[in-house]
C-alpha cells in the first residue's frame, strides 16, 4: 500500500527544512563522467552539487562479506561537526560498495550509479545539519529529490514498471559493483543504509509534489 500521506508530510518538511526544492542536477556532466568511468569525478559533481566539500573515499567490498548488509552504506562518525563548519569540511567521508560477483555480467545503470551515491551522501548533508529524520531512509531518498535528484528516481521508476519485480536495491546489488571496481576496504563499526526505500508509485507522487513546489523554490538554505 502507497504511503501517500506519510510522502505528502515528509515531502512538505523537507522542503521546508531544505530551504525550498533544488535545480535538477547537471545530468550532462554526469553522463559524461560515467560515459568515461570516471569515478572520481562523478562522485565529485553529486558531492559538489549537494553543497558537501569534505574528502569523500569510496572503498569496495567483497561480494561473500556478509560482516555488513547491503549493497552501498556510508560510514558517519558519531561525532560528525556541524555542516558549514571548516571541521565539517575536512571530515573523510567513506562509502562503501558490494562489488558484484564475478560471475556476474549485469551492465551497470547510469541512473543506479548516481542514485546510489546521492543516497549516502545525503545522509552527510542530513546527518551535518542535524535533521530530525537522518536516520530515516524513506526521508533520505526523499531529500535526495528534493535536492535535485528527482531524474533519476524517475528513471527507476519507468524501469521497475516495466519488470516489476525489479528493485533500485536489487540493480545497486547487481550493477554497482562492476562500476566501482578496482577499488579496496572492508567497513568496520559502521552505520548502515542502503538504496531504494520508494515503491514506483511513491516516487510519482513525490515527484509531483516536487513539480508543484519547484516554481518558487529559493536556493536551499542549509
Amino acid at each position: 500500500m502507497m504511503r501517500s500521506a506519510l510522502i505528502r508530510r515528509y515531502v512538505h518538511q523537507l522542503v521546508l527544512d531544505l530551504g525550498g526544492v533544488r535545480k535538477p542536477v547537471n545530468e550532462k556532466l554526469l553522463r559524461e563522467a560515467f560515459d568515461r568511468q570516471d569515478l572520481k569525478t562523478l562522485t565529485r559533481l553529486v558531492r559538489d552539487s549537494l553543497g558537501l566539500r569534505m574528502p569523500i573515499r569510496l572503498g569496495i567490498v567483497k561480494p561473500e562479506s556478509r560482516s555488513v548488509d547491503g549493497a552501498a552504506w556510508v560510514a558517519i562518525p558519531d561525532n560528525l561537526p556541524m555542516y558549514g563548519t571548516a571541521e565539517f569540511d575536512k571530515t573523510l567521508i567513506t562509502i562503501h560498495v558490494r562489488k558484484a560477483p564475478q560471475n556476474h555480467h549485469i551492465p551497470y545503470r547510469f541512473e543506479t550509479v548516481v542514485a546510489a551515491l546521492a543516497h549516502e551522501m545525503t545522509h552527510i548533508v542530513l546527518h551535518g545539519t542535524r535533521h530530525v529524520m537522518c536516520d530515516d531512509e524513506l526521508a533520505t531518498d526523499l531529500a535526495a529529490m528534493v535536492l535535485g535528484y528527482r531524474k533519476f528516481y524517475l528513471a527507476y521508476k519507468d524501469d521497475a514498471c516495466e519488470e516489476p519485480e525489479t528493485t533500485l536495491l536489487q540493480d545497486i546489488e547487481e550493477a554497482i559493483g562492476h562500476f566501482f571496481k578496482g577499488l579496496a576496504g572492508e567497513p568496520t563499526g559502521v552505520k548502515v543504509w542502503r538504496v531504494g526505500y520508494l515503491e514506483p508509485d511513491e516516487i510519482e507522487l513525490a515527484a509531483g509534489l516536487l513539480e508543484t513546489l519547484a516554481h518558487d523554490a529559493p536556493t536551499p538554505s542549509f
